[in-house]
């Protein structure tokens, strides 16, 4: 019996490993800010359903 409660612990320890690290690595790829749009910036318009959001593109000369 302590050969399977080794097993399911090691399985359970990989399982809880992977989950940290992808969740680790989701968080280090979203910490990046997107850039903040100044005045006279040129923005795109785009609308999911009724939802309407601008995203940055770049400054104007």
């Amino acid at each position: 019996m302590s050969e399977l409660n080794e097993f399911i612990v090691s399985i359970v320890g990989v399982f809880l490993g992977s989950m940290i690290l992808g969740y680790a690595a989701i968080k280090l790829m979203r910490r990046r800010k997107p850039p903040v749009p100044k005045l006279n910036a040129v923005l795109r318009i785009s609308s999911a359903g009724t939802m309407y959001r601008a995203h940055f593109i770049g400054e104007r000369p």
